[in-house]
């Protein structure tokens, strides 16, 4: 993936709710600060039109999609993602799990469930092994509880 010289991640979130966008950057920062892993740079888009406008394979690490917003669906969002990044890995956030099985149909790394808490990131980041270390099978993200 291609890095700004800070080495900082890049993550978008697609979510038409401020108050979500921000309870996601915390949670994220938070895991990143207790680990000494690199800081994120966020890009915040509040529709999946305006995320998929200027998306080019490898600008992001790591997505957080919301399911639920106008115009198109979170769904709709990451068929056009991977039409671009068939690698990014998406995560889709929402209250409902009733979308949870056409998740998978984009490969979808993750599905976090509302109330968003630092338990809820820890585990996803985890399962998803987002900072294991490729080169090593046994290598795991240690984020303490």
């Amino acid at each position: 993936m291609d890095r700004v010289e800070n080495n900082n991640l890049h993550i978008a979130i697609i979510d038409d709710s401020p108050e979500d966008r921000r309870v996601i950057r915390q949670n994220m920062d938070r895991c990143l600060r207790s680990n000494n892993l690199p800081s994120a740079d966020y890009h915040e888009f509040e529709c999946g039109e305006s995320f998929l406008s200027d998306f080019k394979k490898g600008t992001y690490e790591l997505l957080f999609i919301d399911i639920f917003m106008k115009a198109l669906t979170g769904i709709e969002t990451g068929v056009g993602i991977r039409d671009i990044d068939p690698d990014v890995k998406i995560v889709y956030i929402t209250s409902s799990n009733e979308f949870a099985a056409e998740s998978y149909n984009v490969r979808a790394d993750y599905y976090l469930l509302k109330p968003l808490t630092y338990r809820n990131f820890r585990e996803m980041l985890l399962a998803i092994r987002f900072f294991a270390d490729p080169d090593s099978p046994d290598s795991f993200l240690n984020l303490p509880d």
